[in-house]
């Protein structure tokens, strides 16, 4: 976890982010931060969530956000299940968008892409 200063910077391993650990590492980010915008690396993920988990992780997620959370899949299109995450968040309110690279989720995250 890195405070990038513009936003939060979590890198993860495909395990958690297709695990009900997921959340948890969020919202560790965000107690530890604050409210600012979440960058979620996924480092080289080769699976995506089942749709039970992505549809929790889009609720929980839904429950401990303040601002926009961006995931980085490491190269590979987001599959269903992470739309799925994506619409729960949404139907209550909240942006949260996987990304296949890190420079598109930062360009919608709107940071600075030194960091």
């Amino acid at each position: 976890m890195i405070d990038r200063g513009t936003h939060i910077e979590v890198v993860i391993g495909r395990a958690a982010l297709c695990g009900p650990g997921f959340v948890d590492i969020v919202a560790d980010a965000l107690a530890r931060f604050g409210a600012k915008p979440l960058l979620v690396v996924c480092d080289g993920p080769a699976e995506s969530p089942a749709f039970v988990q992505a549809y929790d992780n889009g609720l929980k997620l839904a429950s401990i956000v303040r601002a926009r959370v961006a995931i980085a899949l490491g190269g590979r299109e987001p599959a269903e299940s992470e739309r799925l995450t994506e619409l729960v968040a949404a139907n209550r309110g909240k942006d949260v968008r996987s990304f296949p690279d890190l420079s598109a989720a930062k360009a919608w995250l709107a940071v600075d892409r030194r960091c």
